[in-house]
């Protein structure tokens, strides 16, 4: 999982930034928008697949909104075919570049 590195920083959206990333952990995607990617220079954001208010498609659906093109990284417990999640993500929002990453239990 291509978290650290690349320069820019990680928007976290729902959950904690992982150990040794940098970035800004926001409650939602309705805190996010255009000024705030730029002046935070993200290079990516992550989210998990379900939280209590929002989940991956409303996280997606508000970058595409906002102009990110991505990646979106979607935090995911075990899933049995995660890249089926991922491709239905990238195709309701457009074709924005998705990655699920599902956690060992």
């Amino acid at each position: 999982m291509a978290l650290a590195g690349d320069g820019g920083m990680t928007v976290a959206l729902g959950c904690a930034l992982p150990e040794g990333v940098e970035g800004v952990a926001l409650a939602g995607p309705e805190a996010v928008d255009a000024v705030l990617l730029a002046t935070l220079e993200a290079r990516q954001v992550i989210c998990p697949l379900v939280a209590e208010r929002f989940d991956a498609l409303a996280v997606a659906a508000r970058l595409v909104q906002v102009g990110f093109a991505g990646p979106l990284l979607v935090l995911a417990p075990p899933l049995p075919n995660p890249r089926m999640v991922e491709r239905e993500i990238r195709n309701q929002s457009g074709g924005l570049e998705v990655r699920v990453v599902t956690r060992e239990r």
